[in-house]
């Protein structure tokens, strides 16, 4: 259907830019409806340097020691340990819901 449920925990300031360029201010620890072809702004972490963000189903990336994570001041993870930039797409698996 195109859509998909994220959330994002952490002390972590970021906002959703619907497709018709809609700009919605969230919270964390909350979880979200993404339809296709919406962008998740993720600005900074606020007195943290870490953040987590789930998407339902999970992420369709090659696991890294049975983890998807990123350590990018390592350069450890998918991605070859880069973190995500602007334009950069993110493949999540999909649930089949019946």
């Amino acid at each position: 259907s195109g859509r998909a449920k994220i959330a994002v925990v952490g002390n972590v300031l970021f906002q959703i830019i619907k497709s018709n360029q809609q700009t919605i201010i969230v919270e964390c620890n909350r979880t979200y409806i993404l339809d296709q072809g919406d962008q998740i702004d993720i600005l900074a972490t606020k007195q943290s340097v870490y953040g987590y963000m789930a998407i339902e189903g999970g992420f369709n990336l090659k696991s890294f020691y049975k983890s998807v994570s990123v350590l990018s001041r390592a350069e450890i993870g998918p991605n070859d340990g880069k973190k995500i930039k602007v334009n950069d797409k993110i493949n999540i698996r999909t649930i089949c819901k019946r």
